[in-house]
């Protein structure tokens, strides 16, 4: 039961930030783009590190 909670936590997490930054890129100047590339990646290991130490934390 803990591996479906975590993996759905997971899920939810991801879909939104890679739903908000698309919706970010689609809005952004070009300018504005590789900032937001970068600030992207790193949103979405840390979204991946919060859920592995919540993982950690529940086992």
């Amino acid at each position: 039961m803990k591996m479906n909670a975590m993996s759905a936590a997971k899920a939810v997490g991801a879909g939104m930030t890679v739903g908000a930054a698309v919706y970010a890129y689609s809005n952004a100047k070009s300018t504005k783009k590789r900032r937001l590339k970068s600030r992207t990646a790193r949103a979405i290991h840390a979204v991946g590190d919060i859920a592995e130490g919540i993982a950690d934390f529940m086992s």
